[in-house]
């Protein structure tokens, strides 16, 4: 695949970036994600922008280069030619990670290395990036994804709205550098139903074209607990994410999660210390602060909310979670794997009358074979944290989570080890 990546300057002396894909002919236009769930996916158009808020000079080949794989990675056949020669050892690196890769045009070109320490925080809005972003140091850059329309599709998935995340970005607090970077990358792979990244940690790509820029040596992401093994049951195991890490290494950034010890309920807890829980964008149907109340995500956070409330939510609410399709097709998936919060569902249904609630009563009972108390997962699972390099960022982060935080017991460590 032939890559091209060009520089627009828009009203206001902001920059875009324009990226061009041009298939070869092993390349292909139906592949499987690389990104969780491995789906089939679909690309469309040829061409995607990014546009800055302000002037952005064209960051390193390698950058440039890691970027554009992001958003075409798994319809490459086996060669990229940038416009850009990318340096040797990232190209080593890029066929590292892509085994389909088999030829990547080089030049004598150094690879990039940045110096002193700026972490960005990979800034979604949603409740864990939100937790991810509290516990950073002032002058943290949290650097949001949001989506416009791809003129060569039109209205794509109208319902997906990321107007409530832009608002939860607007409101945090004035201590962080605030960026909102819009594209239509998005819409270049799909099922034909709706968008699904191709490539793991796509979302990452505005913090990536902006590194050079604001010279990052480090990206967070808002990873809670459960990500790195897929399921809160199973033993943990940051073997896949440190893959990733040292892929993003190859280009002098360190790539972690300050929220990786934390459960869902715990990012919850994280938020109402900081006095912000109500500006999580969550839900991607409803609007800033007016979730739909239907989906899964609304599900599960307001159960969380009315546990750690000490609460029991109204009669309709439940009900109408109880009616939903999100709820319904959940209940009806239970044993394809999906339960994969099930120390969380059983904590904070564990005070709820579901007998009455057919569905949310099939998700109850499906976490009625954990005999412990799961009460610890309100607590901070200090194992990941054990064996971190010499980061003053991510002291800062652990330094605040532990004023807010107990640390887990080894014994209930010792459930996950």
């Amino acid at each position: 695949m032939k890559i091209q990546m060009k520089k627009m300057m828009r009203e206001g002396n902001c920059a875009s970036f324009i990226f061009f894909f041009e298939l070869e002919a092993d390349d292909k236009t139906e592949a499987i994600s690389y990104n969780a769930g491995r789906a089939n996916i679909f690309l469309g158009p040829r061409s995607c922008t990014f546009d800055f808020p302000f002037d952005v000079a064209i960051p390193h080949p390698d950058l440039v280069c890691m970027a554009a794989l992001k958003i075409v990675s798994p319809y490459i056949g086996s060669r990229v030619i940038m416009d850009r020669p990318v340096s040797k050892s990232f190209a080593t690196a890029v066929k590292d990670r892509y085994i389909n890769i088999k030829t990547i045009n080089t030049s004598s070109l150094l690879p990039r290395i940045a110096h002193g320490e700026k972490y960005a925080v990979s800034f979604s809005g949603g409740a864990d990036s939100l937790a991810a972003a509290n516990i950073c140091p002032p002058g943290t850059p949290l650097i949001l994804s949001a989506r416009k329309f791809h003129p060569e599709v039109g209205v794509f998935e109208p319902w997906f709205k990321t107007e409530g995340n832009i608002a939860t970005l607007r409101d945090m607090p004035d201590t962080f550098v605030k960026i909102c970077v819009i594209s239509d990358f998005e819409f270049l792979s799909t099922n034909h139903s709706y968008c699904i990244y191709p490539d793991n940690y796509a979302f990452t790509i505005p913090c990536i074209l902006l590194a050079d820029h604001l010279g990052l040596t480090g990206i967070f992401t808002g990873d809670i607990f459960a990500a790195f093994s897929g399921d809160e049951m199973r033993k943990f195991s940051m073997l896949n994410f440190d893959k990733m890490a040292e892929y993003y290494r190859s280009v002098g950034i360190d790539f972690d999660s300050p929220v990786k010890g934390v459960t869902e309920l715990g990012t919850e807890i994280i938020n109402r210390y900081y006095k912000n829980d109500a500006n999580a964008t969550t839900c991607q149907y409803g609007t800033y602060k007016k979730p739909c109340m239907q989906c899964i995500k609304c599900f599960r956070k307001s159960f969380i909310k009315a546990y750690l409330s000490k609460k029991v939510l109204p009669d309709n609410i439940i009900e109408k979670f109880n009616s939903s399709k999100a709820v319904i097709k959940f209940r009806n998936n239970i044993d394809n794997g999906n339960m994969r919060l099930r120390l969380t569902f059983k904590e904070i249904l564990k005070d709820v009358d579901t007998s009455h609630y057919e569905n949310i009563d099939v998700v109850k009972k499906a976490c009625q074979d954990i005999t412990f108390d799961t009460t610890f997962i309100n607590n901070l699972f200090l194992y990941p944290y054990k064996s971190i390099k010499n980061s003053f960022t991510m002291q800062y982060c652990i330094n605040e989570l532990m004023e807010i935080f107990e640390p887990m017991s080894d014994e209930d460590e010792n459930k996950f080890l």
